[in-house]
């Protein structure tokens, strides 16, 4: 941090101009001196692992460079240099949700839109196809007739055109949404799935495991990058 003193001190040096105090610039006017952001370099977007090992495997380009792995989805590549305000520059990052539309824990979807999600934003499992089955022949008058004791739900579903039956919701349901890159085999959560009254009934899944899925997931990405990179690559789990 800057003085007060070292703030007047560049403000004095000018009324308007860029300023160079210890090699860090800044804009100086009558209202006083603002650090001006150096950009950060980032001219490479990819979207899977392959096209970062491909990238990183060209000739002298992972040299001095080193492999983040910020989430499940993202990944950059970052020098080991510094721009001159003390930022590490990034050349590039590879980012798995620029293809997939994640599905968002918790929300309450009509039966339409949770089919839809099902069948868009998860892995096809059988888990997941008898889930869609059940989905689709809940009645509209469920809303008014379930019974829920918090972990299971008694509901009103129908076969064919006239056969009405009560049948019990089991839970956990073990689900692969796409939360992470094609290359990595997509993490199995246990979700809480969840009827709620009104007009018409409203579905939802509730992740259940703590987030235990994100760390099992990173690791899995960097054991991927371990074995496609050269050893000399330095990777950080962030």
């Amino acid at each position: 941090m800057f003085t007060e003193e070292a703030i007047q001190k560049i403000i004095d040096m000018g009324e308007h101009e860029v300023t160079d105090y210890n090699d860090v610039l800044f804009h100086v006017n009558h209202r006083g001196a603002t650090h001006l952001e150096f950009p950060i370099t980032e001219t490479i977007k990819l979207f899977s692992l392959n096209q970062l090992v491909n990238l990183m495997r060209s000739d002298d380009f992972a040299t001095d460079k080193e492999v983040h792995i910020i989430s499940p989805s993202r990944v950059n590549i970052i020098g080991k240099n510094y721009t001159p305000d003390n930022k590490l520059v990034h050349y590039g990052r590879a980012d798995a949700s620029e293809i997939f539309e994640a599905y968002s824990s918790g929300n309450k979807l009509q039966q339409e839109d949770f089919i839809i999600s099902l069948m868009s934003k998860f892995q096809a499992t059988p888990a997941r196809d008898e889930l869609i089955k059940l989905v689709s022949v809940i009645k509209d008058e469920t809303s008014s007739t379930q019974n829920d004791d918090g972990f299971s739900q008694n509901v009103t579903v129908k076969a064919g055109v006239t056969l009405v039956k009560e049948v019990t919701l089991k839970n956990l349901w073990q689900l692969q949404p796409f939360y992470t890159f094609p290359e990595i085999e997509q993490p199995k959560i246990p979700f809480i799935f969840r009827v709620h009254k009104g007009s018409t009934p409203l579905f939802s899944l509730h992740q259940c495991d703590g987030g235990a899925w994100k760390v099992e997931t990173t690791g899995k990405i960097r054991e991927f990058l371990v074995n496609a990179l050269p050893d000399s690559t330095k990777f950080i789990i962030l």
